[in-house]
């Protein structure tokens, strides 16, 4: 298996919109709709509803993405953003607009109150993660520990993208508080934080698309 750093992935990234010339959008499109596919592949029967947790960076957009091709497919999708509209921008803004340009709403929330207001009134089928991505370096704290301490707390099975909110994506440290998945959908390859514990024993099943 292959295996990289969350610095080596983002160098090939880099390279892969720099000098072979796919843009980023097209990569983050490429992700949320491999991630969607092994959702369906994994539960055939989902009816939803779904709920989708989306950070303000790439790991929010690739879960707009995801959001996006379940409500294709014909499930109930709701999606809640951490953080404000103006903080979210790049290719995770381009697929926040389409997503609204599609009739949906979002839920941005961004005050620990709101959040829990919000989250006790659902009852998701499954749960999308895609809070936080494998550039997470610091704690995590605030409203993502909240969101993270609901998620664990609750029944519905859980899919992460990428890796599970709070797993450090180069050693499996658990930083603060870390995501408990079902299934972990990665991109292009797994990273060190998959494998070594106590990340690992977060990851659920490991799928790299």
């Amino acid at each position: 298996m292959r295996v990289l750093t969350a610095q080596q992935m983002r160098d090939l990234d880099r390279r892969t919109i720099e000098q072979v010339g796919i843009p980023g959008l097209v990569l983050m499109e490429n992700a949320g709709r491999g991630c969607s596919e092994r959702i369906q592949d994994a539960w055939p029967d989902l009816a939803g509803p779904v709920l989708v947790l989306c950070g303000k960076g790439n790991n929010g957009g690739d879960g707009l993405v995801i959001a996006r091709c379940l409500l294709q497919a014909g499930l109930p999708v709701s999606v809640v953003l951490l953080g404000e509209r103006a903080s979210v921008g790049g290719d995770a803004a381009a697929n926040l607009a389409i997503w609204e340009r599609l009739g949906q709403n979002v839920a941005f929330v961004s005050e620990e109150e709101a959040l829990a207001t919000f989250l006790d009134g659902q009852s998701p089928e499954l749960i999308v993660d895609a809070l936080l991505g494998t550039g997470l370096a610091s704690e995590v704290r605030g409203l993502y520990r909240r969101a993270i301490d609901w998620i664990n707390a609750v029944s519905s099975p859980v899919v992460a993208v990428d890796i599970p909110s709070g797993v450090d994506a180069d050693n499996g440290r658990i930083l603060g508080r870390a995501v408990r998945a079902e299934l972990t959908v990665t991109f292009a390859a797994a990273k060190i934080g998959h494998l070594l514990p106590p990340g690992a024993g977060c990851c659920g099943r490991l799928e790299v698309v």
